[in-house]
């Protein structure tokens, strides 16, 4: 099982975003609720000039992304994780994240957020060793995320 990761480009936006609409299916359906322009390929492409954006590779095949932002010297903010459904719970995910860390040996302090109900989340993060640190502000349907810290 191989897998890693490679910085996305413009040509990776299409695929990316496919499979972002299909892993975020549950949870449109659940909260009424999605990321921010998870369908969308130039919200894609926006996103590798802006941030750090990671495509995931099984062997050779895209199966999903990381998008990370640099918020200081020592701190990057996961701003999304994406896996292709059929890829999910085969560790995929878990090694990601560990490449992730070592693409930024310097970070000291990781943060992201995660819905409320997305309890496999919950348990994923925190088998990474992230601990729950706060919530967000409820949305007016009364969506709202969980936030999550790790420091290495």
């Amino acid at each position: 099982m191989k897998t890693s990761l490679s910085p996305a480009n413009k040509n990776d936006a299409e695929l990316l975003t496919a499979i972002q609409v299909e892993a975020f299916s549950e949870q449109v359906k659940k909260y009424n609720f999605a990321p921010p322009g998870y369908d969308s390929i130039d919200f894609q492409i926006k996103s590798m000039k802006r941030y750090f954006y990671y495509k995931i590779l099984h062997e050779d095949e895209i199966v999903g992304g990381i998008i990370v932002n640099r918020i200081a010297k020592n701190t990057c903010y996961i701003l999304r994780i994406f896996i292709k459904r059929q890829r999910q719970n085969s560790g995929t995910g878990t090694q990601a994240m560990q490449l992730l860390e070592n693409e930024f040996p310097k970070i000291r302090k990781w943060q992201l957020d995660t819905p409320y109900l997305s309890f496999q989340n919950h348990h994923f993060y925190e088998k990474l060793g992230y601990r729950k640190i706060g919530e967000t502000k409820p949305e007016s349907n009364g969506f709202y995320c969980f936030l999550y810290e790790k420091e290495t």
